[in-house]
């Protein structure tokens, strides 16, 4: 892997499935910093992986990929996400853990298909920017691990999501043997 997708990736019109995830222990030169505007050409695409990769946006057109139903985006470097994502209607799987995210957009709360969000490890949300997701009444699993929030804004998103299994890990909740 040389760093870069090529522009020439929005040929692939009937492309289903890719997976370029990176290696997290590898030179930063050989992992992706720029997903190419053409991306939004794949319009069959289903699932996009790009984990462990030093993405800081994604391009305008990112949310023509109206048939995506699993986006991985797990170790980059993203710091917020397209204001009209809620586009992605067909999302059942979005993983954005450990990223730079400062806040979630409120169309994330028009996922309507979305069954697991994993949004762990983005230390700069708090409940406020948390609000959207207490909407995902179908949500199956919503991580939110390492995220710091108090006793009562960690309440009210377990009551509005009764039936979601609500995964939060602290740093107090590790054991360390001497």
């Amino acid at each position: 892997m040389f760093g870069v997708i090529p522009t020439w990736i929005g040929d692939f019109t009937q492309l289903q499935t890719l997976k370029l995830d990176g290696d997290f222990f590898s030179k930063s030169t050989t992992r992706i910093k720029v997903l190419p505007d053409e991306i939004s050409k794949c319009s069959s695409l289903q699932t996009l992986s790009l984990n462990d990769q030093l993405l800081q946006k994604l391009p305008e057109g990112f949310v023509q990929l109206t048939s995506l139903t699993d986006l991985f985006l797990r170790n980059n470097l993203l710091q917020s996400l397209p204001d009209d994502l809620g586009s992605l209607i067909y999302l059942a799987t979005l993983n954005l853990k450990a990223n730079e995210l400062k806040d979630l957009p409120p169309s994330i709360s028009e996922l309507k298909n979305l069954k697991q969000l994993d949004i762990s490890f983005n230390t700069d949300l708090s409940a406020g920017e948390l609000a959207p997701i207490q909407q995902l009444k179908q949500l199956a699993t919503l991580d939110i691990s390492y995220i710091v929030l108090k006793k009562d804004e960690l309440q009210a998103i377990q009551l509005s999501l009764p039936h979601t299994q609500i995964l939060n890990q602290q740093i107090s909740d590790l054991q360390f043997d001497p």
